[in-house]
């Protein structure tokens, strides 16, 4: 078992413990003390917390890459250097400004997704025409990622842990067989007919919010380290069906 410190600045401090602290415990780490304080970056929230060393590269790139940390930093407490060294990051501020109103969008999204639930897909399709073109697709992506996420969490979190295969086949299939009609082929998970092709919203891939779900997922319970999920083939694109691989990153 090791102790880490993070340091995280974000420009609101409005659900940052409870994202964050999530994603800690997910990784089998366990919050020793949490603080916060302002400062002319924004809201810096420090949280030292002690888990098992193997966890901690997945820990790391989960933390810095959520939508709410703008900067980020860590260090091994008791003097000692974490190795490999965890790089600090830091992100345009302009950049986090739309990241932060599209943010709020998904939020004001997530209890009527919760509420109709699972007919949720025409909810996200409205939801994509009345958002901004220039953070659409990191928008959807990141309302499936949340609700993926709330999936886990309702139906899955107290199954056993399984490999990215197991998990796949009895995790992200039957979740989104719930949403739209799917099928399982040679490790590819398949959608026969999905709302987001055909909209005029998009130029690319489309389903982004079913990538998101799909990384949603998969990534919650944290044992698995980062599963990458991209849209291979997309009806948007021509392709009879849109097709999701899964790619272990770590």
């Amino acid at each position: 078992m090791i102790d880490v410190e993070f340091r995280i600045t974000a420009e609101r401090r409005e659900g940052l413990l409870l994202e964050l602290g999530r994603i800690v415990m997910n990784c089998g780490y366990t919050l020793l003390r949490p603080r916060t304080a302002h400062t002319d970056e924004g809201v810096l929230l420090t949280l030292a917390v002690r888990g098992p060393e193997r966890n901690l590269s997945t820990l790391s790139e989960r933390l810095s890459a959520h939508p709410l940390a703008q900067s980020f930093e860590s260090s091994m407490l008791g003097g000692k250097a974490i190795a490999p060294p965890v790089a600090p990051v830091q992100k345009p501020r302009q950049a986090a400004r739309a990241d932060d109103a599209y943010i709020r969008e998904v939020e004001a999204l997530l209890p009527e997704l919760a509420r109709h639930f699972p007919k949720v897909l025409p909810l996200v399709v409205g939801f994509e025409r009345e958002i901004s073109p220039e953070y659409l697709d990191e928008a959807s992506r990141y309302a499936g990622t949340r609700l993926g996420a709330w999936m886990f969490k309702r139906d899955y979190a107290l199954g056993a842990r399984m490999n990215l295969a197991d998990s796949v086949k009895q995790i992200a299939l039957p979740a989104m067989r719930s949403l739209r009609s799917c099928e399982l082929v040679d490790g590819t998970l398949v959608v026969k007919d999905s709302p987001f092709c055909g909209t005029g919203l998009h130029h690319g891939t489309s389903c982004h919010f079913l990538r998101g779900c799909l990384e949603g997922l998969l990534n919650e319970p944290g044992h698995l380290g980062k599963v990458d999920v991209e849209e291979t083939a997309c009806r948007n694109l021509g392709a009879a069906r849109c097709t999701f691989t899964f790619t272990p990153v770590d």
